[in-house]
């Protein structure tokens, strides 16, 4: 019998290592070849425990692509996942299992990730069933479970089917079922996009409690520069696959380096997010160099060239070749 695997107590709740991951395309180049999509390519980014890491960039940038690769969803083509200090990209199903009870995801819709046949008790206990962990207080850390995602008391949503509840009280049960393990991150993707405004500012509230009183971390996804600066300590900046930007949300936002950078935050200035040229899912360019040169109005020779991510100052790098000094 395989011996069980048990999650270290680590610094570091989450980390990428250099995470590539590529998808076959529809249609055919020729011989019954497809094309291939990078969806993520030569990513490091890491996530402490009681912080907040924002990946942000348009849809398609390959951000939704990471959050199943941390949570084993899918198989990397080539770098590291590790969850506490452990690399579990190669694990085996049993290895990811173990890990999924310190790392849980809350995905966009509660419409679509909540069954409406399951009453908001069996809803909330379904993990515990699937690791295991049913018993005589599984309905005592279900009404904890509730009461910690901002639904109090929790003894008047146990009972109801999510037809019941509005979508903010339908995302605060998806905040529950993540809760009742005690984990240690929660991967939340475009947890608010759903909402309204009013309950936005609410669940985010209740995150930001979270990681207060209990040190959960956040990979929080999102589109909206605006909401991550509200809630992140820390920003990633994504564009086709790569990151571009990485830094402390006050430094990006005070001072973004990257062009892609700048033009998001442009777009929060004058509230329209600027149509794209080209769509993000769109192949690498084939030439190889810079992802973003085809939109970048300072693109120059040395754009044919990657750019590597590099460090501007302590805590904030970027990937262009713009001189800093002279934007």
């Amino acid at each position: 019998m395989a011996q069980e695997v048990t999650i270290a107590t680590g610094t570091t709740v989450l980390e990428f290592v250099d995470l590539s991951k590529s998808f076959r395309a529809r249609g055919v180049l020729g011989k019954g070849r497809r094309p291939s999509i990078v969806a993520v390519e030569d990513v490091s980014l890491a996530v402490e425990p009681g912080t907040a890491v924002g990946l942000i960039g348009e849809s398609g940038s390959g951000k939704s692509t990471l959050a199943r690769l941390a949570l084993g969803l899918i198989k990397p083509d080539a770098g590291e996942v590790r969850i506490t200090g452990r690399d579990l990209a190669g694990a085996p199903e049993r290895h990811w299992r173990e890990a999924r009870r310190v790392i849980h995801l809350i995905f966009q819709d509660p419409y679509d990730s909540l069954s409406t046949r399951m009453r908001v008790h069996d809803l909330v206990a379904e993990p515990l069933v699937i690791h295991g962990m049913e018993g005589t207080d599984r309905r005592a850390r279900i009404l904890a479970a509730l009461e910690q995602a901002g639904l109090r008391p929790g003894e008047e949503y146990i009972d109801r089917f999510p037809h019941e509840l509005s979508g903010g009280q339908r995302q605060r049960v998806a905040l529950a079922r993540s809760l009742v393990l005690e984990p240690r991150l929660i991967v939340a993707d475009e947890p608010t996009s759903m909402l309204d405004v009013s309950l936005r500012a609410g669940l985010l509230r209740t995150m930001l409690e979270l990681r207060a009183d209990h040190g959960i971390a956040f990979l929080f996804i999102t589109h909206d520069l605006a909401l991550a600066r509200f809630f992140c300590d820390r920003l990633a900046v994504m564009f086709r696959g790569r990151l571009v930007e990485v830094g402390d949300t006050d430094a990006v936002v005070a001072r973004p380096a990257h062009p892609y950078t700048r033009a998001l935050m442009q777009a929060v200035r004058d509230l329209e997010v600027p149509e794209a040229p080209h769509a993000a899912t769109t192949p690498s360019n084939p030439g190889g160099g810079c992802q973003y040169r085809d939109r970048c109005r300072f693109a120059h020779d040395a754009c044919a060239d990657e750019p590597p991510l590099r460090s501007l100052a302590p805590g904030h790098s970027v990937a262009c070749h713009l001189d800093e000094k002279n934007p």
